[in-house]
Formats: C-alpha cells, structure tokens, sequence
C-alpha cells in the first residue's frame, strides 16, 4: 500500500510543479502578445519579443519555487523508511 502512496505523491507534486510553473508562464505569454501584437499586422520588433519572453519566464520562476521546494521535499522523503516521514 504504502508503494502506491509514494507514486501517488511524486506523481502529484510532479503534476502541481507543472501546472503551476508551465501553464503560468504560457499563459502570461499569450496574454502578452494578444496585448502588444499590432492592429495592423507588422511583426513586432526584437525587443517587445525578449520582453515578452523574460516577464512570464521570471514570474513563472518567483510563484513556481514553492511547488519545486514542495517536489524536493516530498522526493527526498520517499527516501526514508516510513516511520520517519516528515510531515
């Protein structure tokens, strides 16, 4: 039983790390570019390209740490036997 449970919950931070970190950063990134694209369809300049890869990129990183920090934990506490689980 207890097999599964330690699947289950690097499966589940794994997934939590993801959703947080990826989709956040896609989504700021997509928001982004319909915000500054171009009512008359040029293709925007280098610079608003690099900007709009480095906001969502370091706002996904600031709110992504404590689901990484969570991942680590529960890794490094699968290691253990059992009754040495840490919260």
């Amino acid at each position: 039983m207890f097999d599964k449970l330690k699947i289950s919950f690097s499966f589940s931070s794994g997934l939590f790390h993801q959703a947080s970190c990826t989709t956040l950063r896609l989504s700021i990134y997509q928001t982004l570019l319909e915000r500054f694209r171009q009512r008359d369809g040029r293709p925007l300049c280098f610079l608003v390209y690099l900007l709009l890869g480095v906001v969502p990129g370091g706002l996904g990183s600031f709110i992504g740490t404590p689901p990484e920090v969570a991942l680590v934990r529960m890794r490094l506490n699968e290691q253990l036997p059992t009754v040495e689980y840490r919260n």
